[in-house]
């Protein structure tokens, strides 16, 4: 009989409550100090956005208070020179007394909420004391710029503020960079006034000997220009990662009256900086005629302005959204250290509660199993709880119990030759319940992965292996079962052929890796989008085909379409950027006699014609459109047969020098004579080729066609060597080889490049600046000149044309036939001015009349053409024009 008495291990639950415990402090711990860091940033936070506010709030009432001060100056002009009430009204279209007492009630309401420090409240009380009808200019000026230079010192210091707070933000998501955005779009604005002050100091006060304040003026003018550019240039640096902000910007920056103001300033630096001016003598005299324009300048400066203070708003609404963001994500990481430590504490009572529970009740179960095994009954399996030895003994009575069950299983299968009895499946001990489970196991497991194989290549032969879905050979075969459904109901059957607009560039900017991410994004979006029972499938690089089976009628299919439209056009994020993709989309019907590749045809023409309206957009292939396809096909044929048999002509247009009125050069333009006689447009043949690489042939017809020709009249004494220039189509500008197919045929026809002028559209220009400026410079290089065409109509800025071998600029006949008014005019000008700067010879086309042409020659035109000096002629028809017209008093007057 032992004589060891049981011993008791109160221990156990001690050590439990330990375990769990520890643990629970040092989370405590770091709670307490999560909660602490997070109520430090929800300070910071708070202190910015309040700063920020303020800032906001002290920039308006600058930009307002300075407002106040033009119109107060204004007055007390308008008060000195004792110009009758109304005058100035009738003149500018504005009343200065009307504009001051508005511009004071705007700065009360601006600074009611006591935006205004103390002491440029009391300055401001002063300048408007100033601004008695006596006052003196300098006087009122000094005091509104006291004001000024108190707000200006308010608006810095809430700034350093707002910098040093934010560099003690952590994790400030990019709130720091909006700081900076901040930071110099307050400068910009700060400059855009400067200029507007400058400006109109220069231009309203005349210098007189010994006056050097018109000096002062242009040159706070220059120097503030300046900083503007330099401060833009580091705004536009400081956008790349603001995509709202940089769009806000391009609008302000875009905006016509801030265009028209700038322009006015650059011009009045231009020429302070041009050789030989001298500063005092830049600006004339404002007569009583210039006011209704000053005055249009003085609103326009303003607007440009405003514009500024709306940016520096937005850009303070970008910093609050983004402190309050912060704020509210460290308000939540406190919530969450809190809630945690809650939830610890409870569990670790929790647990320390139920230890007792977790090791008694385990060893009664056992107890009662043990007695169940002792009797040969069928026992229980235990729940495996409570602490590591308590967990070991119910794992040992499990396993013994299992194994009895198992071994009597298995006996029962084998004597029923029942080989795939799940009882081989199941855990067992003992060596021969081990060897029947792993054989029979072996085997289940080589017939499963046999089958999972088959599987995968069957997914794999009808599935694209980048994004998931079905394939083209699939897709193409669910559209023939499709199609054999349709013809079965009374349904309809639409497909949806979708191409991603300008994913080329997304490859060729950020790569393949970029390239396959969007196409899996969107693949997933719009298996997201279609409806249970449509099929996806890609069917080729960027494109992808919608079956929609069924569709209830044409409006259902479009509807879908669109829906998939626009879950394509939401940004796409790819290696770390959002890319704003957009997708053109083609919706066709099934007929009865449709065939699959019919009816993915004509999806495709549909999205052909989409992507021709300017993409992003849905089409639906109509008869009318299949008609107008089949048109455009016979006509391409047609065109394409006309370029190989030599049928197409070159008519030759007069481009006469506007000072003596003599035949200068002729354009050559491409028609084409169809059988019978009668010519088709060239508006309508012309875009047709353009679709395709057939514009390329026609191109190349054309310059060996005017090669010929420059040739022929080379040998010819009446003629002789007269210029010519000729078209070229965007899509050849895009060519590597188009400097040598344009050299070739004037080498081989002994030709003088210098004989041969370029004509390219600003529009081409600017499909592929970077690769058509490098074919200009070398055709350039070769002796051949180069014009931009219709120039006005596309958007190519100076900077553009700064890097381009310009010969001649060609303003469009749009601008010419709108002389008559003032906006068309000055437009007309600015180009001839502009041209002559950047060194290029001025080109006026769509000249009709004599007075246009008389216009024309007066503003600067080197060259005019038009239909008033001759029309468009084969080169039979040109040599008799040239001999009508060898006396240049015979021709239309351009010199009067």
């Amino acid at each position: 009989m032992s004589t060891d008495l049981p011993r008791f291990a109160p221990g156990v639950g001690s050590l439990f409550a330990v375990v769990a415990l520890v643990p629970l402090l040092g989370l405590g711990w770091l709670a307490a100090t999560d909660v602490e860091e997070s109520a430090q940033q929800v300070a910071l936070t708070t202190q910015v956005a309040d700063l920020t506010a303020h800032l906001d709030a002290s920039i308006r009432a600058e930009a307002l208070i300075t407002t106040e001060s033009y119109w107060a100056h204004g007055l007390g002009a308008v008060n000195q020179l004792r110009i009758p009430p109304g005058f100035i009204e009738q003149l500018a279209g504005f009343d200065v007394e009307t504009e001051y007492s508005a511009a004071r009630v705007a700065v009360d309401e601006a600074t009611s909420g006591g935006v205004l420090p103390a002491e440029a409240v009391s300055l401001l009380e002063q300048a408007r004391g100033a601004s008695r009808p006596d006052a003196a200019s300098v006087e009122l000026e000094a005091a509104y710029n006291e004001v000024e230079t108190a707000l200006s010192d308010s608006i810095s210091e809430d700034l350093r503020t707002i910098r040093r707070l934010t560099s003690g933000v952590v994790d400030a998501n990019g709130m720091t960079d909006a700081v900076r955005v901040l930071e110099t779009s307050v400068r910009l604005r700060e400059a855009t006034s400067h200029m507007t002050e400058a400006y109109f100091s220069a231009r309203f006060n005349v210098s007189r000997p010994g006056d050097r304040s018109n000096v002062d003026a242009l040159t706070r003018l220059l120097l503030s220009r300046l900083s503007y550019r330099a401060s833009a240039e580091t705004l536009t640096s400081r956008l790349d990662r603001e995509e709202r902000l940089e769009a806000l910007w391009n609008e302000v920056a875009v905006e016509p009256s801030v265009q028209s103001f700038f322009q006015r300033v650059d011009a009045m630096n231009d020429q302070l900086l041009a050789e030989g001016s001298s500063a005092p003598n830049l600006i004339s005299e404002v007569r009583l005629g210039d006011l209704p324009a000053e005055g249009r300048s003085f609103l326009t400066s303003l607007e440009a302005v405003d514009h500024h203070v709306e940016f520096v708003a937005a850009v303070s609404s970008e910093v609050l959204g983004r402190s309050e963001m912060i704020q509210q994500q460290a308000e939540a990481s406190r919530n969450r250290a809190v809630k945690l430590t809650t939830l610890m504490g409870l569990a670790a009572a929790l647990a320390v509660a139920l230890a007792s529970v977790w090791i008694i009740r385990p060893l009664r179960r056992m107890a009662a199993v043990v007695g169940q095994l002792r009797e040969g009954r069928a026992a229980e399996s235990l729940s495996e709880g409570g602490p590591a030895e308590v967990r070991a003994a119910a794992r040992a009575l499990n396993e013994a119990v299992a194994n009895m069950s198992v071994a009597e299983r298995m006996a029962t299968a084998l004597a029923d030759r029942q080989l795939d009895s799940p009882a081989f499946q199941m855990e067992t001990t003992g060596r021969l319940g081990s060897s029947l489970r792993d054989a029979l196991s072996a085997l289940a497991t080589s017939i499963a992965e046999r089958e999972e194989f088959r599987e995968r290549l069957l997914h794999e032969a009808t599935h694209d292996g980048l994004t998931g879905v079905s394939n083209r050979s699939s897709t193409m075969g669910h559209l023939g079962q499709a199609l054999g459904r349709f013809r079965r109901s009374d349904r309809e059957l639409a497909v949806l052929f979708i191409d991603i607009d300008g994913f080329k560039s997304v490859n060729d900017t950020h790569g393949h890796e970029a390239g396959d991410q969007v196409l899996r994004t969107i693949a997933k979006r719009i298996q997201g989008t279609i409806r249970v029972g449509d099929h996806l499938g890609r069917i080729g690089g960027d494109e992808f085909v919608v079956i929609a089976e069924p569709a209830d009628d044409l409006a259902s299919a479009l509807d879908l379409a669109g829906r998939v439209l626009g879950a394509i056009i939401e940004p796409v994020e790819a290696d770390g950027l959002s890319l704003a993709m957009s997708a053109s989309i083609g919706v066709a019907l099934a007929t009865p006699i449709s065939t699959p590749e019919e009816l993915l045809r004509d999806a495709d023409l549909a999205l052909y014609e989409a992507k021709a309206e300017g993409r992003s957009r849905v089409n639906f292939c109509s008869d009318e459109l299949k008609a107008r396809q089949q048109e455009r096909v016979t006509t391409e044929k047609a065109l394409e047969l006309a370029v190989e048999s030599d049928e197409l002509e070159l008519h030759y247009q007069p481009i006469v020098d506007a000072t003596t009125g003599r035949l200068s050069s002729v354009e050559a333009l491409l028609r084409w004579r169809q059988a019978g006689g009668q010519y088709m447009s060239p508006a309508v043949f012309i875009p047709l080729a353009e679709r395709s690489d057939l514009i390329l042939a026609v191109d190349r017809w054309v310059l060996r066609e005017a090669a010929r020709q420059l040739e022929e009249w080379g040998r010819d004494d009446e003629i002789g060597l007269l210029p010519m220039s000729v078209n070229i189509s965007a899509r050849h500008l895009s060519v590597v080889s188009l400097t040598e197919e344009v050299l070739q045929p004037l080498r081989a026809n002994d030709v003088d490049p210098g004989l041969l002028t370029i004509e390219i559209t600003e529009t081409a220009l600017l499909e592929d600046l970077d690769q058509a400026s490098k074919t200009l410079h070398d055709l350039r290089a070769a002796g051949v000149r180069i014009a931009i065409d219709d120039f006005g109509t596309g958007y190519a800025s100076l900077a553009h044309l700064r890097r381009l071998p310009v010969d001649v600029l060609k303003i469009d006949q749009s601008f010419v036939a709108g002389l008559d008014h003032c906006d068309e005019r000055s437009l007309v000008q600015l180009t001839i001015d502009t041209g002559h700067l950047l060194g290029a010879s001025i080109t006026a086309e769509g000249v009709e009349t004599d007075r246009q042409a008389r216009e024309l020659t007066a503003m600067g035109a080197d060259r005019l053409q038009g239909f008033g000096l001759g029309h468009p002629m084969t080169a039979t028809d040109l040599r008799s024009w040239i001999r009508a017209n060898l006396d240049a008093t015979n021709m239309t007057a351009v010199t009067a």
